[in-house]
This record gives C-alpha cells, sequence and structure tokens, in this order.
C-alpha cells in the first residue's frame, strides 16, 4: 500500500462558471465587499474579484459563492 501525498489539501479551490458566478472552497473571511470588488482571504493569499453587480450569494465557514459580472479574478498581496 502506497502512502498519497495530499500537499493540496487546506488549498483553495476555485469554479468560475463563464463570467457569471465563482465557487471559492477553503476560504477564511471576507476582507472587502461592494458590488464591483470583492476580496476573500484564504490561507494562500487573498483573492479579488472585480466586476459589476457582484453579490454574495451564499456563504458558509469555508465556502462561498459571488454572482454578478465577474471581470477578473486575481491573488494580491495586502
Amino acid at each position: 500500500m502506497t502512502c498519497r501525498r495530499t500537499w493540496w489539501r487546506g488549498l483553495p479551490r476555485l469554479e468560475l462558471v463563464g463570467n457569471r458566478q465563482l465557487y471559492l472552497e477553503h476560504h477564511t473571511g471576507l476582507l472587502a465587499y461592494s458590488d464591483t470588488q470583492i476580496d476573500a482571504n484564504t490561507g494562500f493569499g487573498v483573492l479579488r474579484v472585480s466586476g459589476q453587480r457582484l453579490t454574495l450569494l451564499a456563504m458558509t465557514g469555508e465556502e462561498l459563492r459571488i454572482g454578478g459580472s465577474i471581470s477578473a479574478v486575481e491573488w494580491v498581496s495586502c
């Protein structure tokens, strides 16, 4: 039996559906929230989502879903 490496465990997981929805797992909270920009903190860094009419569709302790017209997703340093 071999031991599988699980180096990715706990890293953020992103799923972008077109430019209308973003799903993020393993966040640790929101740092900024407006209808044009949402900054989510993760163990890997800050994920910035930019666009128009952004809304928080759902949020739990480790998962969030953002809707709207998403124009950019990027890792930033704060």
